[in-house]
């Protein structure tokens, strides 16, 4: 489900990263450097992962504008072995953080079969599968695990002291689209829940409970409250298992210690609400990237034909009545994607007034066709 999209205007992409990347730069982010981070979540919004776009785009500037994150920090290497590497990303941008840590973990990867990259100290990086396709398009098969601020409640309880802590994996094919997974660990991102927020909008049922422990379609109510974890137990589980390898691992924040990136908003009727605020102190959020060398194990060239072997025969074998085909993971996005990059992004009217309104503020061109 897409929240916030109904009344809605269609925005190039182009446009979009130009007007991003000059937003970053008017708060003190480098050129380079705001092309990249400009780059990262208009490839969310072009895949149809608004709740990780341009949505973002207001939060990123407010945090920056109040020096949340260090827009000039470099990621120093802690320390580091033949295939693994340990970062500090100094509480600057977790894009251009781990972006660092996609490429030494590629290089190691090239010579010793794998590299595993922690990186501890960053913030808020946007949609895990970037990086997962990154290390991708080297004919690798890349793995990124992030822990974040605490939004989810364990498996039976009511208080919202873990993440949902997505991860992604994303693999290398041959004539098939690459098979992408990019997921959190709850039923939906809590991001989604804040789309619902700004734009008026309900939440599915079972999507999250009210701070009382009581499932709720109220999306205020539910950012009080805390979200569910997919699979209950199972999501609960493995969502343990990526704080450790992205958190406990790494020397980042882990549970409840992981700082909140955005202020949470919530509608007038409950503005005697108290929920977490946002500081803008260091998140110590903490990542790991794992690249795994296909050469180490066979040629990629029969790797990518296995690949579309097994790509085929999921999609050719019977239908469940009422679907119409099987997807492979990622193979919607992929299709949003050339659906968007040929008639633009939808852009909700309320965010388009945000954007406005950055615009104004920081003296920029305006958002063009």
């Amino acid at each position: 489900m897409t929240v916030g999209q109904k009344q809605s205007t269609r925005v190039a992409a182009g446009a979009l990263r130009r007007f991003c990347s000059s937003s970053f730069q008017r708060v003190g982010v480098p050129a380079l450097r705001a092309d990249l981070v400009a780059d990262t979540i208009v490839e969310a919004s072009l895949r149809g992962v608004d709740s990780h776009g341009i949505a973002l785009l207001p939060e990123y500037i407010t945090r920056l504008h109040k020096g949340g994150w260090d827009p000039r920090a470099e990621p120093t290497v802690v320390q580091e072995t033949s295939a693994t590497a340990l970062l500090d990303g100094n509480n600057g941008l977790g894009q251009i953080t781990t972006v660092r840590a996609v490429e030494i973990a590629v290089a190691k990867a090239s010579s010793a079969g794998t590299g595993s990259v922690g990186v501890r100290n960053s913030s808020h990086f946007g949609a895990a599968a970037y990086y997962a396709m990154l290390v991708a398009k080297e004919e690798m098969i890349g793995l990124v695990f992030t822990n974040a601020s605490p939004a989810m409640a364990p498996w039976g309880g009511i208080s919202p002291v873990m993440s949902n802590n997505p991860w992604s994996v994303a693999v290398p094919v041959g004539e098939e689209l690459p098979v992408v997974m990019d997921l959190a660990m709850s039923v939906v991102a809590r991001s989604k829940i804040r789309m619902a927020a700004l734009a008026g909008e309900r939440i599915p049922y079972g999507w999250a409970l009210s701070k009382e422990g009581l499932i709720t379609e109220d999306p205020d109510e539910a950012l009080e409250g805390t979200v569910l974890p997919v699979g209950d137990y199972k999501g609960y589980a493995i969502a343990l298992i990526v704080d450790i390898l992205a958190g406990v691992l790494t020397g980042a924040a882990f549970g409840a210690g992981v700082g909140v990136p955005f202020p949470i908003q919530i509608a007038a009727r409950h503005a005697d609400a108290v929920l977490p605020a946002a500081t803008y102190e260091p998140q110590h959020v903490g990542h790991l990237v794992i690249a795994i060398n296909v050469e180490a194990f066979m040629p990629v060239a029969r790797f990518k034909a296995r690949m579309d072997e097994l790509i085929r025969g999921i999609k050719a074998s019977r239908l469940r009545e009422g679907f119409e085909q099987i997807f492979m993971p990622g193979e919607r996005e992929w299709l949003c994607r050339a659906e968007r990059a040929r008639d633009g992004i939808p852009i909700s009217s309320s965010l388009l007034k945000r954007l406005e309104q950055i615009r104004k503020e920081l003296g920029i061109e305006p958002l063009g066709p």
